[in-house]
């Protein structure tokens, strides 16, 4: 359960990461990227994209990736959320801070608060950064630019690295920042060096979408169990 949340929630820190970082990126100097970055926040209402996400186990060598499609809804102070993954079939939503996760192979649906899941996945690493303030953000990290790189072989991207100035699950993180300002790539690695990275792709800014585009309907004898 522990994993499968990590993998909905880290995607949502991805997707939000863009804003919690423009005062960060300022006092680093990084003068463009603080400019990309606020303007697509200020602009970015919905969203829809590919993403892949991959966990890497060092001790063991073992990489377990997966791959599905998001959006994303801006409404008010309401923000919507949802990943259908493919492979195992499993589909992930956040409206506000409750979340989701229908698993139709084993006919359960979980719902809880976000709140609570990032806490029981440990609040400490990349899926406490869902709960802090851009004050806490620019207090809880430094930035480090460095330079171009393409990412997934095609996208021209800033790479900037943030380390933690205090206690953290992980001991640093890397985003990659598209022209656009979008972070298009962010992995995090642990002190054992495990890494967890998202990467978005085909990614389509400002789409139409509606709120019940992220519900979650389960079929028929779902068992729903509340965490």
């Amino acid at each position: 359960m522990k994993n499968i949340l990590q993998r909905g929630l880290i995607a949502i820190t991805f997707v939000f990461i863009s804003a919690a970082l423009t005062g960060t990126a300022h006092a680093q100097q990084n003068n463009e990227v603080l400019k990309r970055m606020e303007a697509y926040r200020q602009r970015l209402v919905t969203m829809r994209s590919n993403v892949t996400y991959e966990k890497y186990e060092s001790n063991l060598n073992d990489r377990e990736s997966r791959e599905g499609r998001m959006i994303y809804l801006k409404n008010g102070n309401t923000k919507y959320f949802r990943i259908d993954w493919s492979k195992p079939n499993e589909s992930f939503a956040v409206i506000g801070d409750t979340y989701k996760l229908y698993q139709p192979s084993q006919s359960m649906l979980h719902v809880g608060k976000t709140g609570s899941a990032a806490k029981s996945a440990g609040a400490s690493g990349p899926l406490g950064l869902l709960s802090m303030s851009r004050e806490q953000i620019k207090s809880s990290f430094t930035i480090k630019y460095l330079g171009e790189e393409k990412v997934n072989g095609t996208t021209a991207a800033i790479h900037l690295e943030l380390t933690p100035t205090g206690k953290q699950s992980f001991k640093v993180a890397d985003i990659w920042v598209n022209g656009d300002g979008l972070p298009v790539q962010m992995r995090t690695t642990a002190p054992n060096n495990d890494t967890q990275t998202v990467l978005l792709t085909r990614v389509e800014e400002n789409p139409t979408l509606n709120g019940p585009d992220f519900e979650i309907n389960p079929s028929a004898g779902t068992k729903i169990i509340r965490d």
